[in-house]
């Protein structure tokens, strides 16, 4: 199988687990927000937010590791899963252990019982079939991705039932766990390949992952310290309204182009097992803006329909912050793809270092603005103005530490920005004609589609984009066509 076709292959499997999840996600908190309130889904925030800290600083980066490498062996493999399984339950013992402290930090003593529930979340996820680690590296995603769907149809369920009953947070952590534990079954029923406890190589293991650890730690705080200060400084409403809300922006990117990101890391990667170009890097980084682009100016148009459809009336008053926090779409993924570039050319110090140093400008600009957010309309528009440097900090950090062509980055930038342009006037046009919020938001969304992909058909016949992407761009066309018209004739 042809390079670009397994690229396909295992993007379309992806995607399409993916899009059933964000339709699934959609629902869930369509159900949930109407059943739930703001309250609820603070309380919610603030666990969510001490495990995911915790379990973040016990990443050491097994997958990458095993994947990122050259040559690797079972021993790899089996080393990689039991290491990490046991950082995990290491991590829920210490969890449990110190939730009174925790709680009592943030004077939420209350959620105790449900503190030590989730800690044990780390763990459930470890003890997943470790051989998933493997056929990432294989691009074989077609063959574990139905685990996503599967556990999020049981956690979705289980969250509106018990919300439906008892209108409490704890829809939400039970919801959660049981979509871990599914998942993590599930893996060992669909895969007959087993790992077993070895502990060869944890020496290699850590020399990779003693600074990829610091970084995830780095990174992670970067990348959630606006929810720190919102549950330090707002009410629990405040907290469950940013939070929710941010949730709703990031779906696109999580649901999407996070589990795509996957795909291309063991794409990219092979670049560096093969010893070849950086021609992965640009298919990725190309790829990575014509998919965020339309969705980050698309969110921002009708930021104020989606609140009122998705979430109700009582959430109405947060739609700017939805429309403020619409560049997280671009500039998470951006850092993601950037950093996932570098760690797959075993640069995992760069990367370190870049998510050092943007974490210490971001906490330098905390400190001279944090009197002016006192609100989450105000944290929203802090967020979205760092959102902006650090898209743009991303990418130069790539272009310098690779030394990529400057040129082509300039002319694939924009060319997305020339599509995304041409939408949004298509997209305004439509929407200030339009007055019932439903059919607006369609319409909209049905105009955004059709204007971008006649926009990016006409870019890809100029000379806007650099040769090799308009070569990568007929081709996936091509290859495109080709599998569908398969399909269609197995059918017939």
């Amino acid at each position: 199988m042809s390079e670009s076709s397994l690229l396909i292959r295992s993007s379309s499997w992806v995607l399409a687990v993916a899009w059933f999840n964000r339709f699934l996600g959609f629902a869930s908190v369509f159900a949930l927000a109407r059943l739930l309130s703001p309250e609820d889904f603070g309380a919610f925030a603030i666990l969510l937010l001490v495990v995911q800290l915790a379990s973040v600083l016990t990443d050491i980066g097994v997958e990458q590791y095993y994947i990122q490498q050259p040559h690797v062996t079972r021993a790899d493999l089996n080393s990689c899963w039991t290491l990490n399984l046991l950082v995990k339950a290491s991590l829920t013992f210490a969890l449990v252990i110190s939730s009174p402290v925790i709680l009592a930090f943030f004077e939420r003593e209350t959620y105790l019982i449900a503190m030590i529930v989730m800690s044990f979340l780390p763990l459930i996820n470890a003890l997943g079939n470790g051989y998933i680690i493997h056929l990432k590296r294989s691009m074989a995603f077609h063959r574990f991705v139905k685990l996503a769907a599967f556990g999020q149809i049981l956690g979705s369920v289980t969250s509106i039932a018990i919300a439906w009953y008892f209108e409490s947070y704890w829809a939400l952590v039970v919801g959660m766990l049981i979509n871990a534990i599914s998942q993590s079954l599930m893996s060992y029923f669909l895969l007959s390949e087993r790992t077993v406890f070895s502990f060869e190589q944890f020496g290699k293991l850590w020399l990779f992952g003693k600074w990829l650890l610091l970084r995830n730690a780095v990174a992670h705080v970067r990348a959630k310290f606006d929810v720190w200060f919102a549950a330090g400084m707002f009410n629990l409403s405040n907290v469950g309204g940013y939070n929710t809300i941010k949730d709703v922006a990031m779906l696109p990117s999580r649901e999407i182009v996070g589990p795509l990101l996957q795909v291309f890391f063991s794409f990219m990667s092979q670049d560096n097992r093969a010893k070849t170009s950086f021609e992965r890097i640009y298919a990725t980084c190309l790829a990575m803006l014509l998919l965020c682009s339309p969705m980050a100016v698309g969110l921002y148009l009708i930021a104020e329909d989606v609140t009122l459809i998705l979430l109700g009336e009582q959430w109405v008053k947060y739609a700017p912050v939805l429309a403020n926090l619409a560049i997280l779409i671009l500039s998470a993924t951006a850092g993601d793809f950037a950093s996932d570039a570098l760690v797959s050319k075993g640069m995992v110090k760069h990367v370190f270092a870049y998510d050092l140093l943007t974490l210490l400008t971001t906490l330098l600009f905390l400190l001279f603005t944090y009197q002016l957010l006192t609100s989450p309309s105000s944290l929203s528009v802090f967020r979205a103005i760092l959102s902006i440097f650090m898209f743009s900090s991303s990418i130069l950090w790539l272009y310098f530490s690779l030394k990529l062509n400057a040129l082509r980055l300039v002319r694939m930038f924009s060319g997305a920005a020339l599509c995304a342009s041409f939408m949004a006037v298509c997209v305004f046009i439509v929407k200030s004609a339009i007055d019932e919020t439903f059919t607006r938001a369609v319409a909209c969304v049905f105009a955004g589609v059709m204007s971008y992909l006649a926009a990016l058909y006409v870019t890809t016949a100029l000379p806007v984009f650099a040769h090799q992407e308009q070569l990568l761009l007929k081709k996936a066309t091509s290859d495109l066509k080709t599998r569908l018209l398969a399909r269609h004739h197995d059918g017939t």
